[in-house]
C-alpha cells in the first residue's frame, strides 16, 4: 500500500512537470505548427491501418463514435467561459 502511494506521487509529480513543460512549449507555437502536428497525426494513422489492415474492418459508425468522443473535451475548453482570473 505504501509503495503504490509511493509510486503514485513520483509518477503524479513527474506527468506533473511534464503538463506544464508540455503546456510551455504549445504557447510557442503559431498555428501552422498546430497543423502540422496534424498533419503527422493524420499520417502516422495511415501508417497505423496500413500496417495493421484489421483496423480498417470497423464499421463507419465506429469510427463517427470515436471521433466524437475524442472532439468533447476540446469543445468543452473552447466552449468554456473565461473568468478572468488567468
Amino acid at each position: 500500500m505504501l509503495l503504490s502511494v509511493l509510486m503514485y506521487k513520483i509518477i503524479g509529480i513527474t506527468m506533473c512537470k511534464f503538463c506544464n513543460w508540455a503546456d510551455d512549449c504549445i504557447k510557442k507555437f503559431r498555428w501552422f505548427h498546430i497543423s502540422l502536428i496534424k498533419i503527422a497525426t493524420f499520417a502516422f494513422a495511415l501508417m497505423i491501418a496500413k500496417l495493421f489492415p484489421a483496423i480498417l474492418g470497423l464499421d463507419w459508425y465506429m469510427y463517427l463514435v470515436i471521433a466524437i468522443l475524442a472532439s468533447v473535451p476540446p469543445m468543452l475548453v473552447m466552449m468554456k467561459k473565461d473568468d478572468g482570473n488567468s
